[in-house]
C-alpha cells in the first residue's frame, strides 16, 4: 500500500475543482469480549437507533447544461424497464406471506410508596419478534417461533402480511430448543412456508434472512447471505446461570439477523423454510455470524408441540457437577478417584423416585461411560439421555468410593413435571 501523501492529495482537489475526491480514513476497531446470546425478543423503538446509510459517498462528475432556444421545450422521458424475475425474488414472493410479527404483552406493574408492587397498569407491549406460518387445519392456522419471543407473554398478538393484526394462542413451548407454537383463526391466512430437508444443505448455498428487525415497522424485511456453516455447535445457557446446560446444532449464516427476527425464516432459494432464525454473535468487532435451528430439528419439535403441547423426554433425576470444577485435593480424598480419571460428572444429589433412584445411584458417584461412550461433562450426559425414548434402559460407568461399577437405568419422565 502507497504511503498517504497529504500534499498529493491537496494538489489533486485544486487540479480537479469540479470532480473532488474525498478520502475516509478507516476506524480504528478495538477488540471486546465476544458473546454469544438469543437475539432479544425485545425490538426496542425503530426511534432510539441509528439508522448507518451508506459508505463511502462519491460524487459523480457533473457538467453545465447548455442553453437552449427559447421555442425548444426539454421534456424528460421515463421508460419502464423490464423486470427479469430471478430465483430469489421467486423465493420471497412464495414465502413472504407466511411471514408475521408477533407482539407479546404483559402487565405492568409500578412500585408504591414503600418499594412494593401495586396496582397493574394493564397489558403492555414487552417485545417483538417474528413467525412463520406453516400449517392450516381447518379454521386454525400454526405459526412457529421462538421460545424467548414468547416467554412470560400474558396476552399474543400476530401482525400479518396484508396489515391485519389478530390474537394468537399458544399451543406449546420447548425452552431447551427455543421453539414454540401459536395458532391463530386461518381466514385472514392465503399463505403457508413449506420445510426444506436442512440435512441436505451445503456451505456457500443462498440463505435469505426474513422478519422484522427492529419490530414490526420494518417487517417482511429481507436480508441475503449463504450458509456459512452447517451443524455448527453452540453452548446455550437455559437457565440464567451463566453455564452452559445444552449445546444447540445450528446452521450459520451471514444473512444479516437482528433484534426483532427471532423466529423467522431462513430460507433456501426455492422459497423453502431451512431454519428458524434464533441466535447471532453480539459483538460491536463482529459481523455476519448468526445462526438458525435447523428445519428438520424443527419440525420434529413442532409436531409433538401440537400434539401435546410440550416436549417428552426421559428424566434422570440428578444434580451434576462436572469434574473440572472438581479440585484435585477433592477428586483424591473425597471421591477417591484414580489420578487418571479427569473427566466426567458427579452426582451432587439424587431425586427420590427419580430414574437414577431407582438405579441405585448415589451422591458423589462420578459418572465416565454411557452405553460404553465417553462423558466429559454435564452437557455431553444430556445430549446422551435426550437421544433415548422413555422407558429405554441404559448402562452407566460409574466410579464409587475409587471402585468402577456398571449401573444399568431404565429412563423415566420427571414426574414432578406430570
Amino acid at each position: 500500500m502507497s504511503e498517504y501523501n497529504e500534499q498529493t492529495v491537496e494538489e489533486q482537489l485544486i487540479e480537479n475543482e469540479e470532480q473532488p475526491i474525498l478520502v475516509e480514513k478507516p476506524h480504528k476497531k478495538t477488540a471486546s469480549p465476544i458473546k454469544i446470546g438469543l437475539i432479544s425478543g425485545i425490538a426496542g423503538s425503530l426511534l432510539g437507533a441509528s439508522l448507518i446509510m451508506g459508505g463511502l459517498y462519491i460524487q459523480q462528475a457533473t457538467t453545465r447544461p447548455t442553453q437552449q432556444p427559447a421555442n425548444i421545450t426539454s421534456v424528460t422521458k421515463t421508460v419502464s424497464s423490464p423486470k427479469a424475475e430471478t430465483s430469489i425474488t421467486s423465493a420471497i414472493e412464495k414465502v413472504q406471506g407466511a411471514i408475521v410479527s408477533i407482539a407479546k404483552y404483559q402487565s405492568n406493574t409500578e412500585n408504591n410508596l414503600f418499594g412494593l408492587s401495586g396496582a397493574s397498569n394493564g397489558l403492555q407491549k414487552a417485545g417483538e419478534g417474528s413467525g412463520v406460518i406453516y400449517k392450516v387445519s381447518g379454521d386454525t392456522a400454526y405459526i412457529v417461533t421462538n421460545n424467548h419471543v414468547i416467554e412470560n407473554a400474558q396476552e399474543l398478538e400476530v401482525l400479518l402480511k396484508n396489515g391485519k393484526t389478530v390474537q394468537a394462542e399458544l399451543v406449546g413451548t420447548d425452552k431447551l430448543t427455543d421453539l414454540a407454537v401459536l395458532k391463530i383463526q386461518s381466514s385472514d391466512v392465503s399463505t403457508t412456508a413449506s420445510f426444506a430437508n436442512s440435512d441436505e444443505l451445503k456451505v456457500g448455498e443462498t440463505a435469505l434472512a426474513i422478519g422484522s428487525p427492529l419490530g414490526s415497522k420494518l417487517a417482511s424485511t429481507v436480508t441475503k447471505g449463504i450458509i456459512s456453516a452447517v451443524n455448527r455447535s453452540v453452548d446455550i445457557d437455559t437457565n440464567g446461570d451463566k453455564q452452559p446446560d445444552w449445546t444447540m446444532e445450528t446452521i450459520q449464516t451471514d444473512a444479516a439477523i437482528n433484534p426483532g427476527n427471532s423466529g423467522g425464516a431462513l430460507v433456501d432459494e426455492n422459497g423453502n423454510v431451512i431454519g428458524i432464525n434464533s441466535m447471532k454473535i453480539s459483538d460491536t468487532s463482529v459481523e455476519g455470524i448468526g445462526f438458525a435451528i435447523p428445519s428438520n430439528q424443527v419440525v420434529k419439535i413442532i409436531e409433538e408441540l401440537e400434539n401435546k403441547g410440550k416436549i417428552s423426554r426421559p428424566y434422570l433425576g440428578v444434580g451434576l457437577v462436572d469434574m473440572t470444577d472438581v479440585s484435585t485435593t477433592q477428586r483424591k480424598r473425597l471421591l477417591s478417584l484414580p489420578e487418571n480419571v479427569t473427566e466426567g460428572v458427579v452426582i451432587s444429589q439424587v431425586q427420590e423416585n427419580s430414574s437414577a433412584d431407582n438405579a441405585g445411584l448415589k451422591q458423589y458417584d462420578v459418572i465416565i461411560k454411557w452405553n460404553g461412550e465417553d462423558i466429559k461433562n454435564a452437557v455431553s450426559l444430556r445430549k446422551h439421555l435426550y437421544s433415548h425414548a422413555i422407558g429405554e434402559k441404559v448402562t452407566l460407568d460409574v466410579y464409587r468410593n475409587g471402585k468402577l461399577e456398571k449401573v444399568t437405568v431404565t429412563l423415566t419422565t420427571n414426574q414432578n413435571m406430570n
